[in-house]
């Protein structure tokens, strides 16, 4: 296998990119949005699925969840074991653990996936599984995993081992029913090691005589294999970090009078140098990608700083863009560049930094404490700066884009205050637990979009019930649309002859027990929404005054009383009986008199007409003379 021989100078390439000033230009739009506390320490860190932040303390044996989709804690598990490295697969799904006693073990993490809108991980089904020794007489210290392209069930791990002060890799596949594939070191006998992965590619700096030398690897489902590598001299080294495309890495060198920030192809071209104002190499790398971000970002550690480089095709930019931490920057991960969130660990610290050019949504609240009972309610935020635009969504699974949501409850745009209220609809919402996001967009080019979610429960007070309320001979009838709220859980028609009974107590309106059927009050269990009903009553008086009144009750409780109506049961005398008795003509005819104190004037009218027409008639024809 051929070696590649390192060149100093810069390719043509290079030169060619340094006179773009898009290539110079620093991360302006970056900065630390805010940080968030784990349960412990911060030592190593990872980020399952562009939701939980999964940050590991070694001495205290435990690990931290922070969900992104509201920016908390979640709650923390013991591992029950002390580990010295951790390591996150490229699906997102499984944890690596270098343990004692040489061994890999691993925690998988599918469960995660399920876990509610401001719920906690499960600590049961996230048990860390006992594992395989991998090694014998040797300690493990570091940690990388890629996958074989093509591949969704097999996971290449790769891990440093210590054995007598001297280095080796070793490798090994794995899949759901354990080790498919391990071999022997793929190279030993070294004073260093140092890993940088992305998904099916991993690079391995060592370090032996002097000499700086860099292996690529890729797998298969049962092997590891190794590219041409890379050979570096006469330099010191430090940190490592390939891109996610997997066409460049960054490396850390120490010449005879500065200490540079190199990029390379990984055919060992020289593309671009960046000077550092140090003397000492930088051990912590990383290169990633950021959400819209048509350039990725160099990040490294100095002192309590976190600087980003961006690069732009094959050249740095002219500055570095510095970020103050509390400590000096110990652990990265980033989300996916869809998301756009990258999480720093500061050294010795419980503090997780959130860097990103998104802008920050943050004091998210409703103006209501337990359950919203009312018909609309007021959702207060806080944004990052001006010129930006929102949408407020539902979100029944949330989601991190608001097109993924189920429906858009609010947008407009945003002014300088920092702060913003809107009001929505209760009603338009329903009963019961919601999930709503509030997106906030920058409106440049890119887009670059921050977000924010609550969780609210609304309980709304069904409304009143209206009715009509008819007459006929010795009956009552009782017709009314329910509302279409699918929350009802009955309705009591009560009815009766007490006037007197208080407006708040339709019980009392049946106080002689009466002689109705049904009897009072009728009861309708869970209501369909939408529907029309009818309830007859028979058998009651005519000629005395009966009243009727509803109570509706809602499935947590709630009861809402109608307004009270009256009318008196009479006969009536039509062609149809309205009263939904069999139809019929009838021939009694009743006097003038007698329909006025009914107040029954069609029926007069039908009474009288022939009489009219017949008189009508007679007239016309004497004119006609």
């Amino acid at each position: 296998m051929a070696l590649k021989k390192f060149t100093i100078a810069a390719s043509l390439a290079a030169a060619l990119a340094l006179l773009s000033g898009a290539a110079r230009a620093a991360p302006k739009d970056f900065s630390i949005a805010s940080s968030i506390s784990a349960a412990g320490n911060v030592d190593e860190l990872a980020v399952s699925n562009d939701r939980f932040v999964i940050t590991l303390d070694k001495s205290n044996k435990r690990l931290s969840f922070i969900d992104s989709w509201n920016w908390r804690l979640a709650g923390s598990i013991s591992l029950g074991t002390t580990v010295e490295a951790m390591a996150l697969n490229p699906r997102q799904d499984r944890l690596y653990f270098a343990a004692p006693g040489q061994k890999l073990r691993w925690m998988n993490l599918g469960s995660l996936a399920s876990v509610p809108f401001n719920g906690s991980p499960d600590s049961s089904s996230l048990a860390l599984q006992s594992g395989v020794t991998v090694l014998t007489g040797a300690t493990i210290e570091q940690l990388a995993v890629i996958q074989p392209s093509g591949s969704t069930a097999t996971d290449c791990v790769l891990l440093t081992a210590l054995r007598s002060g001297i280095y080796e890799l070793d490798w090994l596949t794995l899949a759901d029913a354990g080790i498919v594939a391990k071999d022997g070191p793929l190279f030993q006998s070294v004073t260093e090691i140092e890993l940088s992965s992305a998904p099916y590619l991993l690079l391995a700096k060592n370090s032996i005589y002097g000499t700086t030398n860099i292996y690529s690897y890729y797998c298969t489902d049962s092997q590891v294999r190794e590219n041409n590598p890379v050979i570096l001299q006469p330099f010191d080294s430090g940190g490592i970090a390939i891109n996610h495309d997997e066409s460049q890495f960054v490396i850390s060198l120490a010449g005879t009078s500065a200490v540079n920030l190199s990029l390379f192809d990984l055919e060992g071209n020289l593309l671009d140098d960046f000077e550092l104002s140090t003397t000492v190499v930088v051990d912590k790398i990383w290169f990633e990608n950021f959400s819209a971000e048509p350039n990725p970002l160099v990040l490294f550690g100095q002192t309590n700083t976190l600087k980003a480089l961006p690069v732009v095709s094959s050249a740095f930019g002219t500055t570095a863009t510095a970020f103050s931490l509390a400590t000096v920057p110990s652990s990265l991960a980033a989300s996916s560049s869809v998301d756009g969130y990258v999480y720093v660990g500061s050294g010795g610290t419980s503090s997780v930094s959130i860097l990103t050019p998104n802008p920050w949504v943050s004091n998210l609240k409703v103006n209501y404490t337990g359950k919203i009972t009312a018909d609309t309610f007021k959702l207060s935020f806080n944004y990052s700066a001006s010129g930006h635009s929102f949408t407020i969504s539902e979100c029944p699974s949330f989601s991190i884009s608001p097109a993924n949501c189920r429906a858009k409850l609010d947008s407009g745009s945003l002014d300088g205050s920092g702060s913003a209220e809107r009001e929505l609809s209760s009603r338009d919402l329903g009963d019961g637990e919601h999930v709503l996001g509030v997106f906030v967009n920058d409106n440049k080019s890119p887009v670059h979009q921050g977000r924010n979610a609550l969780q609210l429960s609304i309980d709304l007070v069904p409304p009143p019930q209206k009715f009509k309320l008819d007459f006929g001979d010795s009956k009552l009838i009782i017709s009314f649309k329910s509302p279409d709220i699918n929350d009802l859980a009955k309705y009591e028609i009560y009815y009766g002859t007490n006037g007197s009974a208080p407006e708040d107590q339709p019980e009392q309106l049946d106080d002689t027990g009466g002689s109705g059927e049904p009897v009072s009050p009728i009861i309708i269990e869970n209501p369909e929404p939408d529907h029309d009903y009818e309830k007859v009553v028979k058998n009651l008086s005519n000629g005395t005054l009966y009243y009727a009144q509803i109570v509706t009750t809602d499935n947590s409780g709630n009861v809402v009383l109608s307004e009270r109506q009256s009318t008196m049961p009479q006969p009536v005398m039509s062609f149809t009986d309205k009263t939904h008795d069999e139809g019929g003509f009838s021939c009694k005819m009743a006097s003038a008199p007698e329909f006025a104190a009914r107040g029954n004037l069609p029926e007069m009218v039908l009474v009288f007409s022939p009489l009219l027409f017949m008189l009508a008639l007679k007239i016309k024809s004497r004119r006609k003379r």
